[in-house]
């Protein structure tokens, strides 16, 4: 492959064309990227326990469309997570990526005061044009009105 793909329909987290994907849908609010997920069943690492893997991925994606939405191109050069407890499948949760630094080391993000956060994640990014855009990403608990 020469050349890197513009599209993403066939990705894992947000393609829309991927049967075997989560189908997310990312939008950005006030420079936040959001998306709500519900892990089905199928997302399970055992009895009833959404697999550490798809958080990951989903994390990695929300950070990834802040890029994308923010007309930037960039990949992933480095991802670090942590879990603050397990989530459930059939929770409703809400991602949420937003930039923190776009040059320099990485800065986390705390939400230690967020009881219904179930992980938090950081990454680094490369693109030619913008060097390096260090992202948090988390998963909290959706809440209906």
């Amino acid at each position: 492959m020469s050349e890197i793909r513009t599209d993403g329909e066939n990705c894992f987290v947000c393609g829309k064309t991927n049967p075997l994907g989560l189908q997310l849908t990312f939008h950005l609010e006030e420079d936040i990227c959001r998306a709500e997920f519900t892990p089905a069943d199928d997302h399970c690492g055992f009895d009833g326990v959404t697999h550490g893997g798809i958080i990951f991925s989903a994390l990695d994606d929300v950070m990834a469309n802040w890029i994308y939405l923010n007309d930037i191109r960039a990949y992933t050069a480095k991802c670090e997570i942590r879990y603050k407890g397990y989530l459930p499948t059939g929770t409703a949760v809400v991602l949420e990526g937003r930039c923190v630094k776009n040059r320099g080391t990485v800065n986390r993000y705390a939400w230690q005061n967020d009881p219904n956060r179930y992980a938090g994640s950081s990454s680094r990014n490369r693109s030619q044009l913008h060097g390096g855009i260090d992202l948090t990403g988390k998963i909290n608990e959706l809440h209906g009105d």
